[in-house]
């Protein structure tokens, strides 16, 4: 009988016993110690599924399943800890044939083992023999469709009788599909011989990149396509659009000053791996999802193992270096492990330094621009195209749901832009074209959808602000009216024999007292420049002066005049600041108007607007920040985006 055999049998065995009464029960062998999403526990195997809340006791033979948006962290002693993937089933042992007084059986799905290195050992059965941990420091992998793999530490597996050893960074498999990305290429348990042939990676390189051959010191120049062999090194240093390919169609494009040492590239007809190391410079890489092919990379970056699989649809992942030997991990599309077990989800980024993250999960981008599921959005922008977060929190309950997000740029989801598969409610992406999207996202019950238009500009043009008025001296009334800014105004009026110069006076409606302005011109006209007169009504009048300065007759009759603001703008209007403007401090006052009707907010706070739809508000941008974000809300419901990018 095999290892997993005998030890569903002894799970399964003595389930009868749960009939008798419980009193006096001992501290249990595990304990729910964190919950995500659906997770239910069957006492002895049996009966109604009962939910898997914090805290539960689990005793021998309890079996605990998630769902498919479940993670569940079992707690067992000295700090020894099994953590349940959504769709995986376990049940839970005492005794065994092994040293270790608890453990449990994965069932199904897949589940990672974690210890510290306490004397408590904790044993692991799975279709791949037994795994037992507790002596040493070790975190694994287990997972029915894909084997054992290794993170830290080592383990030996058991079956039939026959051990095996299995190191960091190595995975183990018995279904003739895997062996190990390093170590030995061909393993022998139980019988069973697993093999993965050697792959070719091929350097596509341009005039300056160099080869290091395996084994020789020296650099030499390349260009064109080579073949890589084991442990062979390139370096770019100035050259740009430098790529190595693989079989499967992976790819890794290099930066300027890049590095990159590669160790191998194995596979078989259902799965590819490769295995390299980035040491100085940048590095995008892309994997394609192929239908019966599992493809991963496994890279080490900053000291830290970094393991990339294709998401939905793909894996698009960059690697950056930063001040100090840091790098960013940012991931696009795509599942990413790192080697101490964080796991990171497409449109998330993190740093690492020195063997460990060196930051908490982030965004891949900073977006100021938050789209939010089941409405129809228009981004205008000036300089590139911003980030945009997609968000649909509101939509969901409070607990985790695994979402799915697909973007289109057709109605019907046919030419799908990306589609990728996120364990939380939101996602980011900084690499949109102009153009017309549409957008849905499927989570839980809940299915939304939304539209999405991305254009340059978009600020509504004021037809009348460099328009110059001419007002004639007719003695009827004249209304000029403006949009974005006040107007220039040029008075005028006929001739007058005799007369040396002419004196114009306004004055404002109801103050004849004094004029509100008062000047002099030689010709028959006179030019006030734009924001001289403010809006409002007014009077005014032009008298002839002869020579010697005394009024003459034929003159003086009185206009009327309204400088009057006109909202016909169909959405926004920013008058300051300019795109790219300097900021000296945190602060700016922005200004503008917006049609009547419509709302406003600005960096999340609403605007206040005057009667005629103008507004003037400080935006605070502290700690280096430097863009604003203008949301408006028409009456048709369509919510648009103005992106002000400024200099620091």
């Amino acid at each position: 009988m095999g290892a997993l055999a005998r030890w569903v049998g002894l799970a399964t065995a003595g389930a009868a016993l749960l009939a008798i009464a419980c009193h006096n029960r001992p501290p249990p062998d595990a304990t729910i110690s964190a919950r995500e999403g659906e997770a239910s526990v069957r006492k002895g195997g049996q009966g109604a599924a009962l939910d898997g809340a914090v805290n539960t006791g689990l005793y021998a033979n309890d079996t605990v399943s998630t769902g498919a948006d479940g993670h569940v962290t079992l707690a067992f002693a000295g700090g020894n800890t099994l953590t349940l993937a959504p769709s995986t089933t376990v049940v839970i042992r005492r005794g065994g044939a092994t040293g270790a007084e608890l453990g449990a059986v994965v069932i199904s799905g897949s589940a990672r083992a974690a210890s510290p290195g306490a004397t408590n050992l904790l044993v692991i059965g799975s279709p791949f023999g037994m795994t037992e941990l507790g002596a040493s420091e070790l975190v694994v992998d287990v997972d029915l469709s894909r084997g054992l793999s290794v993170l830290v530490g080592e383990v030996t597996v058991a079956k039939d009788g026959a051990t095996t050893t299995v190191a960091a960074g190595n995975v183990l498999s018995i279904d003739g599909l895997v062996i190990p990305v390093s170590g030995a290429q061909n393993l022998d348990v139980a019988g069973l011989t697993t093999t993965l042939k050697a792959q070719q990676a091929t350097l596509i390189a341009s005039r300056g990149v160099q080869v290091q051959t395996p084994g020789i010191t020296d650099w030499t120049a390349v260009e064109g396509r080579q073949a890589l062999d084991a442990g062979a090194g390139v370096r770019t240093r100035k050259a740009k659009g430098t790529r190595v390919l693989f079989d499967d169609g992976s790819t890794v494009d290099l930066s300027a000053g890049a590095e990159l040492r590669f160790e191998e590239a194995r596979g078989s007809d259902k799965q590819h791996r490769a295995r390299y190391s980035v040491t100085a410079g940048g590095a995008d890489l892309h994997l394609t999802r192929r239908e019966g092919l599992e493809a991963s990379h496994q890279i080490t970056v900053a000291g830290l193992g970094v393991e990339v699989r294709p998401g939905d649809r793909e894996a698009d992942v960059d690697l950056r270096p930063l001040a100090g030997g840091a790098y960013e991990v940012g991931v696009r599309f795509g599942r990413v492990r790192l080697s101490d077990g964080t796991e990171l989800d497409a449109g998330t980024a993190v740093t690492v330094k020195d063997g460990k993250p060196a930051s908490e999960t982030r965004p891949v981008a900073a977006a100021a621009v938050e789209l939010r599921a089941g409405t129809t959005s228009v981004v205008y922008y000036q300089g590139a195209v911003p980030p945009l977060a997609f968000e649909w929190r509101a939509e969901t309950t409070d607990k985790a749901v695994t979402s799915q997000i697909t973007v289109a740029t057709d109605k019907a989801f046919k030419d799908v832009l990306f589609s990728e598969t996120v364990r939380k409610a939101g996602f980011v992406y900084d690499q949109f074209r102009p153009g017309r999207y549409f957008w849905r996202v499927k989570g839980g019950d809940i299915e939304r959808e939304g539209s999405l238009l991305i254009q340059r500009g978009g600020e509504n043009d004021c037809a009348n602000c460099k328009r110059t008025n001419v007002i004639q001296d007719s003695g009827e009334k004249t209304v000029v009216y403006f949009q974005q800014a006040l107007p220039a105004i040029t008075f005028q009026w006929k001739p007058i024999p005799g007369a040396a110069q002419y004196r114009l006076k306004i004055f404002a409606d109801g103050a004849f007292e004094r004029p509100h302005l008062e000047a002099t011109s030689e010709t028959t006209s006179l030019a006030f420049q734009a924001g001289a007169i403010e809006d409002g009504k007014y009077f005014w009048l032009v008298a002839a002066i002869d020579g010697n300065g005394k009024p003459l007759s034929g003159g003086g009759r009185t206009n009327g005049l309204e400088i009057a603001y006109d909202n016909v703008i169909n959405d926004l209007v920013i008058r300051s600041p300019k795109n790219g403007q300097r900021l000296t401090g945190d602060r700016i006052t922005t200004q503008g108007e917006l049609a009547l009707g419509a709302r406003l907010s600005i960096n999340g706070k609403q605007a206040d607007l005057d009667s005629k739809g103008r507004f003037k508000m400080t935006v605070t941008l502290p700690r280096g920040e430097r863009t604003i974000v203008y949301r408006t809300q028409a009456a048709d419901g369509v919510q648009r985006y103005y992106v002000r990018e400024l200099g620091r």
